[in-house]
Order: structure tokens, then sequence, then C-alpha cells
């Protein structure tokens, strides 16, 4: 029974001229032309680098914009000791708002420590 290789035009056409040496296997082979085109691992191949490539000039593009506009800009205007500002002056107010909500008698911290007053502490001092 002879065997039969399906191989792509390309392989084909890399094996021209050896057609004599297959006889010298012992088998009787023959080869046959399978369909044309890319093969399934050679097309993966091509996506992955070129998606590897397309990934990579999008890091470049985003470092060399980084180190061109970014940093000088920061350099020349930095926000810095205005956020902290900011920041010190929201913390302040939050601050105060806090300590006044909480000093108000009707408030449900200054309840409920009231509640654990005469419940606790004051059951055990009588």
């Amino acid at each position: 029974m002879a065997k039969k290789i399906i191989l792509t035009p390309d392989k084909m056409n890399s094996l021209k001229g050896f057609e004599e040496n297959l006889d010298l296997l012992g088998e009787e082979v023959t080869l046959q032309e399978g369909r044309g085109g890319v093969t399934a691992d050679k097309g993966n191949d091509n996506y992955q680098l070129y998606n590897y490539l397309e990934s990579e000039m999008q890091r470049l593009n985003a470092l060399d914009l980084f180190f061109t506009v970014k940093i000088p800009n920061m350099q020349n205007h930095s926000p810095t000791q205005r956020l902290i500002d900011l920041q010190r002056v929201k913390i302040e107010q939050t601050t105060q708002n806090l300590v006044s909500l909480l000093k108000n008698p009707q408030s449900p911290f200054m309840r409920r420590l009231e509640y654990l007053w005469n419940t606790a502490i004051a059951k055990d001092a009588t």
C-alpha cells in the first residue's frame, strides 16, 4: 500500500529534485499537493508578530509623548504644592465640621455616650 503525503505548494516546491530519493525510503510514497495558502501555524506566527509590533509601537509612542511633552510640562508647571495646600484646607474644614457636629448635645454620638454612661458607668457608681 502506498503511503500518501499531502503537502502545501510551498513544501512541494522545496522538494523538487528529491522525488527520486523518496524511492530509497523502502516504502512507496506518493506526494499529493494540498490546498494552497498559508498554513495555520504560519498565519498564527504572522499574527503574533504583527500584534507584538503594534503593541510595541504604541508603547514607544506613549514613552515618546511622556518624555517630550508631559515631563517638561510637569517641571515647568508643577501643581504639587497647590494641590497639597488645597488638601490641607479641605482637611481643616472637614475637621471643624466634624467637631461641631459631635459637640452638639442632640448628635447621635452624644446620645450614645449618654446611654453608655447611664447604663454601664452610672449603675456601677451607685
